[in-house]
């Protein structure tokens, strides 16, 4: 294994370069982007392994940590691809239930547009437009990372 990071900082670090707007989960079901995980890092120290092991990024930008030669990594964070209205939701810091205020559409109807049942290609110009405003995007910028 070529990259070796003696601590999770560098390895998220590293990750962040690697990641093209997804995010990471960890084992516990949690997502993270790399600023909301290096600041948690940051709160706790660097992330040293007191065991003597080593980070890695996959090529995708998951991290693992190895304590060989790299043939046997525990995968501590996933890559997730987060479909783009849950991520400008959470990025607006809105539930499900108040963007369906918001736009005036059913939660349902946008519990299926972030479970990907709805695409944004197939929805209408009047709910891309109230989504879009809703979020704090233009239209295109909505259609744009569909």
């Amino acid at each position: 294994m070529e990259n070796k990071y003696s601590t999770l900082k560098s390895a998220v670090e590293e990750a962040a370069t690697r990641l093209d707007g997804d995010l990471l989960i960890d084992n516990a079901g949690t997502i993270w982007d790399t600023d909301n995980l290096l600041d948690e890092i940051a709160t706790v120290g660097n992330g040293e392994d007191p065991n003597g092991g080593y980070y890695c990024v996959g090529y995708n930008g998951s991290i693992g940590i190895t304590y060989d030669d790299g043939h046997n990594v525990a995968w501590l964070y996933e890559v997730t691809a987060m479909n783009t209205v849950k991520r400008l939701r959470l990025d607006a810091k809105l539930t499900q239930s108040t963007l369906a205020e918001a736009t005036g559409l059913n939660i349902r109807h946008i519990q299926k547009i972030e479970a990907g049942e709805v695409s944004l290609k197939n929805i209408t110009a009047s709910t891309s437009s109230k989504l879009a405003a809703a979020l704090g995007v233009t239209m295109e910028e909505l259609m744009r990372q569909s």
